[in-house]
């Protein structure tokens, strides 16, 4: 920008710069005209500005749209008996039982609520309760994971999916009532091995009331080192015993 002028009788101010200008617009196609209409404003101080108005027409070719294919919505390739349009898992076996999506639906023979896949007793009778395992809940949920820091009664990583599956267990079958058990090893003191049992079971116990199991369902006791299911020669034997089980008070 530069300016100049000689006398007049409006004062100005002279100056020559270097401005970089940006600017920003709207554009609505109307029925995909090439014809435009443009209005601009521009404005460098408060003496130097103008505003235009102006007509344009758009040259040169126009992208190729591919045509929309609109799926037949009354088809059902697989025979599944879910519309291709739905059908999330397309290509089912025939005779294959399947959900409303059309995906294949994890077989369950017993019943039991343990997909076959994970059942241990896939042969359970009906109205049988199980454990996580499927198998028949007898006289203890057995768990076999749940492990403690030594000398403690802080659970170890990794406990928490054995104790999510007896507290699912316990919600599904309201009206078992169990006894939290903690046992130990023979090494040490008994009486403090009785005091630890207590307060591992107690843990146990107030794990499953966080996972939704009803207090009045669960009472605890500790046994120490009085009921070992393994010899407590060995390191083996040892780990077994020390151990927290579900004893079945209470049946359906």
């Amino acid at each position: 920008i530069r300016n100049d002028a000689k006398g007049g009788p409006i004062p100005y101010e002279k100056q020559t710069s270097v401005r970089l200008a940006f600017g920003a617009g709207l554009k609505y196609e109307f029925l995909r005209s090439r014809w435009i209409l443009r209005g601009d404003m521009d404005w460098y101080d408060r003496d130097a500005w103008y505003i235009s108005v102006s007509v344009a027409r758009f040259f040169g070719g126009e992208a190729e749209v591919p045509p929309r294919i609109v799926p037949r919505l009354d088809i059902d390739s697989d025979g599944d008996g879910v519309l291709d349009d739905d059908d999330r898992c397309p290509g089912t076996p025939e005779g294959e039982t399947v959900d409303r999506y059309g995906c294949p639906v994890p077989a369950d023979g017993d019943g039991d609520g343990v997909l076959d896949e994970n059942d241990d007793c896939p042969a359970t009778e009906t109205a049988v309760p199980v454990d996580n395992r499927g198998c028949e809940i007898r006289e203890e949920i057995r768990l076999p994971d749940v492990k403690f820091e030594t000398n403690s009664d802080r659970l170890r990583p990794g406990s928490d999916r054995v104790l999510d599956d007896a507290a699912a267990t316990l919600s599904k079958y309201s009206s078992l009532v169990v006894e939290v058990a903690g046992h130990t090893d023979d090494q040490g003191a008994a009486s403090y091995n009785l005091g630890l049992s207590e307060r591992r079971a107690k843990t146990v116990r107030d794990y499953l009331i966080n996972r939704g199991v009803d207090a009045s369902r669960l009472s605890w006791r500790g046994y120490g080192e009085e009921q070992p299911i393994a010899d407590n020669a060995t390191a083996e034997g040892r780990e077994e015993n020390r151990r927290v089980v579900l004893r079945i008070l209470q049946r359906p």
